[in-house]
C-alpha cells in the first residue's frame, strides 16, 4: 500500500531549494526518523515503518520547484487490513502538512492513493446496493401499474431528455431495462421533477372550443397541472419519508458516489458517511415495504382511490355538454390527454348505444377496462 504526492511550486519564497531540505523539515517532528530509503514514526505504542522515496528538481524555463514523494507501508500481512490504512493515512497527513508549508501557492497533486481505494471499494457495494433496490422499486411498481409503456408516459420529460443525450444511450433498452440507461441521479429525479399528463396545447384548445366560462370543467383544467411521480402515487405509500429528507440523502449519497466514480480523494469519514445514508434509507425504505406482505393490496386501494377521480373526468365530458348530438360527444385527441386506444373505444361506445351510456357510468367504466384494459394515459379504470 502507497500513497504518491507530486508537488509544484515556485522557487520564490519557498523554504526548501530540494529534497535534502524538506527531509530536513520533515525531521523537525521528533516522531518522525529517516535512515536512507525507511522513513520510521513512533509515538508511543505505535510503532510505523515505510518505505520513502523521494526526488527533486526544477522544471525547465520556469522558476518552478517540484518534489516527488512516494511513501509505501511495510505491512506483515499479504491482505489489505483497516490497520494499516489508519497507519499509512498518519503518514499521508504529516506529509501533506510539510508540502503545505513549502509555500502559499503550493501545488499538491495525487498520484497514487490507496488510502481512497480502499475506502472506495469498501464503499461501493452499498451504494450499488441501495440503488438496486430503488431500481427495482420503481421497476416493479410502474410496470405493475402502466405496463411495458410507463417510461414514456410516466417518466418527466426534463430527466428523459437527460437521459437521451447520455454518450452511451442506446435507445433500444429502454423497453427491457428503462432504468438502466438512467443514472443514479436520475432516480430521485423521477420521483420529484414535476410534469404534466398532457401538453398544454391541448389545454389551449380545450378552453378555445368551449364557448363560455360555465361549459369548462374544473376538473379537466386540474388535469393539467404539473405534478411529481411522489405526489400522485409514492407519497400516500411511504407516509413516513418526508419528500424533503428523501431528495437531500439522496443528493447526498450522490456526491458520494461522484468522488468514487471519478477517482476522487475518499476518506474513512466519507466510507462511514456511506453506511450511515445507505442503512437509514435501507431501513426506513425497503425494510418497511419488505415487512409488509399487503403492500401491493394498499398500494392498488390507494392508487383506485386517487385515479377513481380521473375516470369522473373521463365520465363529465360528455355529461356537461348541452346536447346529445353524436358528432358534438365524439372525444378527439385535442380534447384531453387521452391515448388513441381510449378515445377510438370510447368513440365507439358512444356511437353505438349512445342513450344508455350517458345514464350508466358504471357500465361505461366496465366497458372500457374489458377493451384490453384500454392503455389509458392518464388513469387506471376502476370499476364500480
Amino acid at each position: 500500500m502507497k500513497f504518491q504526492y507530486l508537488a509544484v511550486t515556485n522557487k520564490t519564497n519557498c523554504i526548501c531549494e530540494d529534497h535534502f531540505a524538506f527531509n530536513r523539515l520533515l525531521l523537525v517532528n521528533s516522531k518522525i526518523k529517516i535512515f536512507g530509503k525507511n522513513l520510521l514514526y513512533t509515538d508511543e505504542n505505535l510503532k510505523i515503518e515505510t518505505e520513502y522515496a523521494i526526488h527533486s528538481g526544477c522544471i525547465s524555463d520556469l522558476s518552478q520547484f517540484f518534489l516527488n514523494i512516494s511513501i509505501t507501508l511495510c505491512s506483515n500481512t499479504k491482505s489489505v487490513c483497516e490497520i494499516d490504512i489508519d497507519k499509512l493515512n498518519i503518514i499521508r497527513k504529516i506529509i501533506f502538512a510539510n508540502l503545505k508549508q513549502l509555500n502559499s501557492k503550493v501545488s499538491i497533486n495525487t498520484l497514487w492513493d490507496d488510502i481512497s481505494l480502499y475506502y472506495s471499494c469498501k464503499a461501493y457495494p452499498f451504494i450499488a446496493k441501495i440503488e438496486n433496490l430503488m431500481r427495482k422499486f420503481i421497476m416493479e411498481q410502474m410496470f405493475l401499474k402502466f405496463g411495458s409503456e410507463w417510461y414514456e408516459q410516466r417518466m418527466p420529460n426534463e430527466v428523459k431528455d437527460q437521459i437521451s443525450k447520455k454518450k452511451d444511450f442506446n435507445k433500444a433498452l429502454l423497453f427491457e431495462n428503462p432504468l438502466y440507461e438512467a443514472d443514479f441521479i436520475h432516480l430521485s429525479q423521477f420521483f420529484f421533477k414535476q410534469y404534466r399528463l398532457a401538453d398544454l396545447q391541448k389545454l389551449d384548445n380545450y378552453i378555445r372550443n368551449k364557448k363560455s366560462r360555465e361549459d369548462i370543467d374544473m376538473k379537466v383544467l386540474q388535469s393539467f397541472i404539473s405534478e411529481s411521480n411522489w405526489d400522485r402515487f409514492f407519497s400516500s405509500q411511504l407516509r413516513n419519508i418526508d419528500e424533503k429528507y428523501l431528495s437531500k440523502k439522496w443528493e447526498q449519497l450522490y456526491v458520494l458516489r461522484i468522488k468514487i466514480a471519478h477517482n476522487k480523494d475518499f476518506s474513512k469519514t466519507d466510507f462511514n458517511d456511506v453506511l450511515s445514508l445507505t442503512s437509514d434509507l435501507e431501513e426506513k425504505i425497503f425494510s418497511k415495504l419488505e415487512s409488509n406482505p399487503n403492500f401491493e393490496q394498499i398500494y392498488d386501494l390507494e392508487l383506485s382511490v386517487q385515479e377513481n377521480k380521473n375516470s369522473d373526468i373521463l365520465y363529465s365530458m360528455f355529461l356537461n355538454k348541452s346536447n346529445y348530438d353524436r358528432k358534438d360527444l365524439v372525444l378527439t385527441d385535442l380534447d384531453y390527454q387521452f391515448s388513441p386506444k381510449i378515445i377510438k373505444t370510447f368513440n365507439s361506445l358512444l356511437i353505438s348505444n349512445l342513450g344508455d351510456l350517458i345514464k350508466n357510468k358504471n357500465e361505461i367504466m366496465q366497458k372500457l377496462s374489458e377493451s384490453e384494459k384500454a392503455e389509458i394515459d392518464d388513469f387506471i379504470i376502476i370499476n364500480g
